[in-house]
């Protein structure tokens, strides 16, 4: 149960199915107000200045407003980060077993 839901269920009394169910309407809810502000924001702020220029507003600018793009990190990056002194030993480790992947306690506890 991802931390929105189980807050859901406790402050209102929710089933979980009934919290589940709960944010999934409060979702497209969010989304719909996004859309609604984005067209407003291209329409009232970003498109006046581009038909000044004499250029197409709908000429395929990007204009998506959402979560940023985050990379996808390697094994080889979290490698190269330890070697570089950027993390320490624990962190590519605790990396991995978020990841899934099945490691052996550490031996000697290393730095």
């Amino acid at each position: 149960m991802d931390k929105l839901t189980a807050q859901a269920v406790h402050d209102l009394s929710f089933t979980e199915a009934s919290a589940r169910a709960a944010l999934v309407i409060a979702e497209r809810e969010v989304m719909a107000l996004q859309r609604f502000i984005k067209r407003r924001v291209e329409l009232e702020i970003l498109w006046p200045p581009i038909q000044e220029a004499g250029l197409d507003p709908e000429g395929g600018l990007p204009t998506t407003v959402g979560t940023a793009y985050l990379p996808k990190i390697g094994v080889s990056d979290m490698l190269k980060a330890f070697e570089l002194g950027v993390i320490n030993r624990k962190e590519p480790r605790s990396m991995l077993q978020r990841s899934e992947w099945e490691l052996q306690a550490e031996i000697g506890g290393g730095s």
